[in-house]
């Protein structure tokens, strides 16, 4: 639907978009998504987000699908769609491996994060495919664990002094603030 269209959107690069506005653009021809899809990488992306959200799909019956998603950081800061896929299923690291080599084979290089939820053998799959990058959890899986290891009594009170941790300016400064946390 275009509202799950929407929240995609929104997920992906932060910003809403109405559902008339999905309405009216979804009529896009198969040679441009293709296009989208196969395009090569000419910039460094030093930082990847993925991630796989659910959706409803009509194959031969209904039935939600992982929608794997690729978001990249350019090194000026600007943030673009890489590329999505629908390979049918729940998500698994494996994909995610199939997805990295696809992606690379593009031209996608110079990453150096990729930030991501926790799934198994996620982790040792980035470290195979790019072996220069580190791997870290998403502020919001971040979030969503925590709160799920402490009392809800003391949640709001971890999560303000983690944001404290997140907001400095420098290297030192979160060290600092991380220790004092610790």
């Amino acid at each position: 639907s275009a509202r799950k269209t929407g929240d995609v959107i929104k997920n992906l690069v932060g910003s809403s978009v109405s559902a008339s506005f999905i309405s009216a653009n979804l009529e896009i021809s198969e040679g441009i998504i293709d296009k989208f899809i196969n395009r090569t990488f000419t910039e460094e992306y030093p930082v990847i987000y993925i991630d796989a959200t659910y959706i409803s799909l009509m194959r031969d019956n209904v039935s939600k699908e992982a929608v794997y998603a690729v978001l990249g950081l350019t090194k000026d800061g600007r943030r673009e769609v890489l590329s999505y896929f629908l390979p049918g299923g729940d998500e698994k690291s494996s994909v995610w491996k199939e997805i990295f080599i696809n992606l690379k084979d593009r031209g996608l290089s110079g990453v150096k994060m990729i930030i991501s939820d926790d799934l198994p053998g996620l982790t040792e799959v980035i470290e195979e495919i790019f072996p220069e990058a580190k791997h870290q959890l998403c502020w919001f899986h971040l979030k969503k664990n925590i709160k799920n290891k402490v009392r809800k009594t003391h949640f709001d009170q971890i999560l303000r002094e983690l944001e404290y941790i997140f907001e400095s300016e420098t290297e030192s400064d979160a060290k600092d603030r991380l220790l004092a946390f610790i």
